[in-house]
């Protein structure tokens, strides 16, 4: 039976005596309980911070605990708030909400510049103890969530996502991301939860599911290990392909911490890559597809596979121009994906790279993506991407890498000679000592553009 969006839906749905998650690097006030938080330890934080939250309609949720976030998520929530999530903390980004919106700040120990309320959890004495079992149940109607685009392609935009939305989509993502049996795992995530795939996996799915959540955000791949290695099994992974790809890199010769899963997203995963991460970690990976509009949408085991199996409810289809339509069950708009997509049936597709990414140079077709997924397969380089530079005279690629020591752009060279069109070589190749990622592992298109601007456009 379909539920009206206006129905409640619980907050939280799962057993008291669970553990809902593990404090890896607690607040001061935090460390004085036990590490191991129960689920009703847990709501008993939420409706302590739920009373003492400042006044305002919207929350701009700024904690980098994740379970601080999540505490911060749900105290919002049943205060009738709306927890805003932008994609970055950069000061025009957050001036641009204030001015949007009757808003306060929650923060972990981060400094904000600003003249609105700002509530630091870091600080906050939360009780120790149990609160006694109750329903905590939330309009379905109610906006629990402002997220934003990566900006990958451009300006980010808001996204509005009702309770009813989020709840359903959980739903589904359980039961294509988990494991079948409802074995408790353990999961620790290299992502922010303010971005919606850190949101859906890292933060949703521990409210209905039995999955244990972790407080940190490692990004360093010894970081990765060592708080992997801190977690009981069965354990997983929630990341990104430029995190796993850093991981892997990082001491081939060390085993790594067996996982029962792995989950990744932000970016396409090539097949090599995931063979090895499940080669070293002996998890089964699963690559997830989907944006900001819809959420999670399509699954595959990139090792095995380039087709896509959408998720249960989900449709796509091609309109008059060929651009993709989609569609989920739990949300009444249509999504223009920017992506181009060669559907296969009702339920499967292959991903052929962005619309935007598709090239025609000295009348020769290519796929951006393509192009991009043979530089990454080169093991000379920490990191890199080839774009198209706009306002050039000349119709040509252009390449930002990151090279590991030793190794110079001949090399580099002479790999994409053997695998793509000389056309779509990239000139120049520029060495820089890193790239602007978001903490998703996106790249911003106009943090890519100001970089290349700034290297002074340097010729291989």
């Amino acid at each position: 039976m379909t539920e009206s969006a206006d129905d409640s839906l619980p907050l939280l749905s799962r057993r008291d005596d669970t553990p809902f998650a593990v404090l890896l690097s607690p607040t001061a006030a935090l460390a004085r309980q036990a590490p191991v938080v129960s689920t009703a330890r847990f709501r008993r934080h939420v409706l302590a911070l739920a009373e003492q939250l400042p006044a305002g309609e919207f929350a701009i949720n700024l904690c980098d605990s994740r379970y601080l976030f999540c505490v911060a998520f749900c105290a919002a929530l049943l205060r009738g708030h709306t927890n805003l999530l932008p994609p970055n903390r950069a000061a025009q980004t957050l001036a641009t909400l204030e001015r949007r919106h009757s808003c306060y700040y929650l923060v972990d120990g981060e400094v904000v510049d600003t003249q609105l309320p700002v509530l630091d959890l870091a600080g906050f004495e939360f009780p120790d103890g149990e609160a006694p079992a109750q329903a905590l149940d939330i309009p379905g109607d109610h906006i629990a969530a402002e997220c934003y685009t990566s900006g990958s392609t451009g300006e980010s935009k808001p996204i509005p996502k009702r309770w009813s939305q989020l709840a359903r989509a959980n739903a589904v993502n359980g039961q294509r991301m988990l494991e079948d049996g409802g074995e408790l795992v353990f999961q620790l995530a290299t992502v922010p939860p303010q971005h919606m795939w850190g949101l859906e996996t890292s933060v949703m799915l521990p409210l209905h599911h039995e999955l244990t959540m972790t407080d940190t955000r490692p990004f360093y791949p010894a970081d990765i290990v060592a708080q992997l290695q801190r977690l009981p099994t069965p354990r997983m992974l929630v990341s990104s392909p430029i995190h796993l790809r850093a991981l892997l890199a990082h001491d081939p010769q060390t085993p790594l911490p067996q996982l029962q899963r792995v989950l990744c997203a932000t970016a396409p995963l090539g097949q090599a890559l995931a063979a090895d991460v499940e080669a070293r970690t002996g998890a089964r990976l699963v690559e997830i597809y989907g944006c900001s509009e819809l959420g999670s949408m399509a699954s595959r085991a990139t090792s095995e596979t380039e087709v896509w199996s959408l998720f249960p409810g989900f449709s796509m289809w091609h309109d008059e121009g060929g651009a993709t339509l989609a569609r989920a069950p739990h949300i009444e708009e249509v999504a223009h994906l920017g992506d181009h997509l060669e559907l296969l049936d009702e339920s499967h597709f292959r991903l052929a790279g962005r619309t935007e990414d598709l090239l025609n140079i000295a009348g020769k077709r290519a796929s951006l993506a393509e192009i991009n997924r043979v530089l990454l397969e080169f093991d000379g380089i920490v990191d890199g991407v080839v774009f198209a530079p706009p306002q050039r005279a000349e119709q040509r690629l252009a390449a930002l890498v990151v090279f590991r020591p030793g190794v110079d752009k001949s090399a580099l060279l002479a790999h994409f000679r053997g695998r793509i069109d000389p056309a779509f070589i990239p000139r120049p190749i520029v060495d820089v000592p890193g790239l602007p990622r978001a903490d998703s592992g996106k790249l911003p298109k106009e943090a890519v553009l100001a970089l290349y601007a700034g290297r002074g456009r340097q010729a291989s």
